[in-house]
């Protein structure tokens, strides 16, 4: 079967979360971190993309970027692939390291400062830190001016498009604000999967923050049952389908995993597992998902 294009539309902002297999702590040490950061800068000097922040962690890497002409393939995969020879190498390695292709949603401009914030507190909800500026690991030094910034980091706009001045004064705001963002959690209403998003055009509202109960109020109202059927154990095929479609919504419309999606509806991860792999009718879906637009919509 074919795999999904990932699309980034040129002049499009996007989130990119590149992972590691089975969550693994594959950058765990100093030197690691180094190693991925020198490597990514040789190509992203080389490209015509603009990144405007980052977050390194142990199992996953965070990264807000304005695109380009070059493919997020031509960007990332000789990047993974390098990193993983060399981490391989040090290691005493067999096998690639990296959870596949990266994952990218697209952002309104509006909302990036946001997004940029969200990457920065990273350590600071996992417990890693108690301050975004005590991690070397996020571009939020060089934000507030603590770390000169890589040539391949555009602090400018990412200042410019929060609205904050590239002055001490706007350094100092921006870095009160991240601090303040402690429990922002970040979803998407894309159109598309994230595995095959539209990006929207730098400026355009492609993608909003969602209501996860808003998601489910869409599927009790279509199927026409109890919410305590609907997180119930019923094998009820009429519940047993709204169980799926709401599973379904919460990955493609709110972007949440399989734990997360597992917690809404009261099962198990295996469960939710095979829930998400189970068929679903396409236009069923696609007018959840239109009406998830919607609502979104209507609610901004």
């Amino acid at each position: 079967m074919p795999r999904h294009r990932r699309d980034c539309p040129a002049g499009t902002l996007q989130h990119i979360i590149v992972r590691f297999i089975d969550r693994r702590f594959q950058l765990a040490t100093a030197a690691d971190r180094s190693a991925y950061l020198r490597i990514f800068g040789r190509t992203a000097e080389r490209c015509d993309w603009r990144f405007l922040s980052f977050a390194l962690m142990s199992n996953h890497i965070h990264w807000c970027a304005l695109t380009g002409r070059m493919s997020l393939r031509d960007i990332f995969h000789p990047v993974n692939t390098r990193f993983g020879m060399l981490w391989n190498r040090r290691h005493r390695g067999l096998g690639p390291i990296i959870a596949g292709r990266p994952a990218n949603f697209p952002v309104q401009a509006e909302r990036v400062v946001e997004l940029i914030a969200y990457n920065h507190m990273d350590p600071v909800r996992n417990g890693v830190v108690t301050d975004p500026k005590s991690s070397r690991w996020t571009s939020h030094r060089a934000y507030v001016g603590l770390d000169p910034e890589p040539a391949w980091l555009d602090v400018d706009l990412g200042l410019r498009l929060g609205g904050f001045p590239a002055t001490p004064a706007g350094r100092r705001a921006f870095d009160a604000f991240v601090c303040s963002n402690e429990r922002l959690h970040w979803h998407y209403a894309a159109e598309l999967r994230p595995r095959s998003s539209c990006g929207a055009s730098f400026g355009e509202a492609h993608a909003t923050l969602v209501d996860e109960e808003m998601l489910i109020r869409l599927v009790l109202e279509r199927s026409g049952i109890s919410r305590d059927l609907l997180v119930g154990c019923s094998r009820v095929r009429r519940v047993a389908h709204a169980r799926r479609l709401l599973a379904h919504l919460l990955q493609d419309v709110a972007g949440l995993g399989p734990a997360a999606i597992a917690r809404h509806l009261s099962c198990t991860r295996a469960a939710c597992a095979k829930m998400l792999a189970a068929h679903v009718c396409a236009s069923e879906l696609d007018a959840l998902r239109s009406a998830a637009r919607e609502a979104s919509l209507a609610v901004k």
